[in-house]
């Protein structure tokens, strides 16, 4: 009967181990896909703010060629009349 008492307390500590293995191993997967998930996620708003930053310097360089042309027509033009 002891025999059995023992044997039935090693495979209840052998079940304890394997449960507390599959929780530790099921914590690292969470673990894994969580970190997955925020590298996904940290992607995602980089290429977003790559093309905002994209857009940004577009309006800006158009604005600064816009300016640009149009002093350089202020000039032309005050040259015009200087000469006139």
């Amino acid at each position: 009967m002891q025999k059995l008492d023992r044997a039935i307390q090693k495979e209840a500590e052998k079940l304890k181990c394997i449960q507390a293995y599959m929780d530790r191993e099921a914590k690292r997967q969470s673990k894994k896909v969580k970190e997955m998930q925020r590298v996904e996620e940290l992607k995602e708003i980089k290429r977003e703010v790559q093309t905002e930053v994209a857009n940004v310097k577009n309006v800006f360089h158009n604005k600064i060629n816009t300016y640009t042309k149009d002093t350089e027509r202020m000039k032309l033009d005050k040259m015009k009349k200087l000469t006139e």
